[in-house]
């Protein structure tokens, strides 16, 4: 064996040393940044299924209609001054549930965590939320910061889409599906039809 030949199974034996070594760090990194999106992901549910969340999405449901209609409490959202405790306490459950999607939307945008993961598990919320903040947004951009919530509005529009494509959800079309037994549907329909023409109660 020549020495000529020797140096060139060295060099051969190093390039497949390095590139050995490299393909390792490259999946060693990409198991990295699986951990690091799912771990992302793991933050934003328990975040969603904290109390605080809780409260501002009951409050957005069932409370923020009518506030809105009160002239003194749109001003209390754009003029911090001008709240009062209750509707400190109100604004303070706008603000959480705008940091949360503000904080998804940047999340998402920086491919920090899966947008599929995100838009499959929050879709239908995103997009309810948003619609029920938009008068919110319409004062913040124009009584503070003509960019509010721009990360909110970047991830719903994702969730407009990602229903729009995906209309009857993402079960796969070649997997059978599993019947669903549910005895009371008649008498369900019987309530239910008894419900339409009853008279409304508004109490004492």
């Amino acid at each position: 064996m020549t020495l000529e030949l020797v140096n060139t199974l060295a060099t051969c034996a190093t390039f497949v040393v390095i590139a050995v070594t490299a393909t390792a760090a490259i999946v060693q990194l990409r198991h990295m940044w699986a951990g690091n999106q799912i771990a992302a992901f793991n933050e934003l549910r328990q975040a969603f299924e904290s109390p605080n969340l809780a409260a501002a999405h009951k409050y957005i449901d069932t409370q923020l209609h009518r506030d809105l209609e009160d002239p003194a409490f749109r001003y209390a959202i754009a003029h911090r001054s001008a709240r009062t405790g209750e509707s400190h306490a109100a604004v303070k459950h706008l603000l959480n549930i705008g940091h949360f999607f503000e904080t998804m939307g940047l999340l998402v945008k920086s491919n920090l965590v899966p947008s599929e993961l995100v838009l499959a598990t929050w879709s239908d919320v995103i997009v309810w939320c948003w619609k029920q903040l938009v008068p919110v947004t319409w004062i913040f951009r124009n009584r503070q910061d003509p960019v509010a919530s721009e990360n909110f509005e970047y991830i719903a529009v994702l969730a407009a889409r990602w229903r729009q494509e995906h209309p009857s959800g993402t079960y796969p079309a070649n997997m059978p599906r599993l019947p669903l037994e549910y005895p009371w549907a008649d008498a369900d329909f019987e309530y239910e039809t008894s419900m339409q023409g009853a008279p409304i109660s508004h109490g004492n």
